[in-house]
């Protein structure tokens, strides 16, 4: 009975420590984003004011390569170099087992507080969410504009 319980704490153990691995692998990663939908919200004097926003044009790449700091490029497709976008605040897997991951950076441009937030898929590893959203003071009124992508690992990356 002692030995089956030893087997049984040893399978548990390499399962555990496969599990973390492959977590600390999948704490980098390299998105091509197209933006999907864009809202903005103002908060004036007169109240509230919301709208959709527009789009961007391009898509926009980001990388994490597991340090603190978040890179990216606008358009994806430039030749321009990654330029540090923001700091990591939150890094977790909801469910380690299938290794969804959830990131979330942020950043102060200016008067701006930006947040950026990284969602991949369980189902689908390749697959990734994301949001952006910029906070501030423009002209009297507080505002805060939020794009969501859709985002597709680059492999190789």
């Amino acid at each position: 009975m002692q030995q089956l319980s030893l087997r049984t704490l040893f399978v548990s153990i390499l399962i555990t420590c496969g599990q973390h691995t492959a977590a600390q692998a999948s704490q980098k990663f390299s998105l091509d984003c197209e933006n999907v939908a864009a809202t903005q919200v103002n908060m004036g004097p007169e109240g509230f004011d919301s709208y959709r926003a527009a789009t961007d044009t391009y898509s926009i790449k980001f990388v994490y390569k597991g340090d603190q700091t978040l890179l990216s490029k606008y358009p994806s497709s430039s030749e321009d170099k990654l330029e540090i976008t923001g700091v990591v605040v939150k890094k977790g897997f909801p469910n380690a087992e299938n290794l969804e991951a959830f990131f979330e950076f942020v950043s102060f441009e200016g008067h701006y507080l930006k947040t950026y937030s990284f969602h991949k898929r369980a189902n689908d590893p390749l697959v990734w969410r994301a949001v952006t959203t910029n906070h501030g003071n423009n002209k009297g009124q507080l505002f805060e504009r939020t794009y969501w992508y859709h985002c597709q690992q680059i492999v190789g990356e």
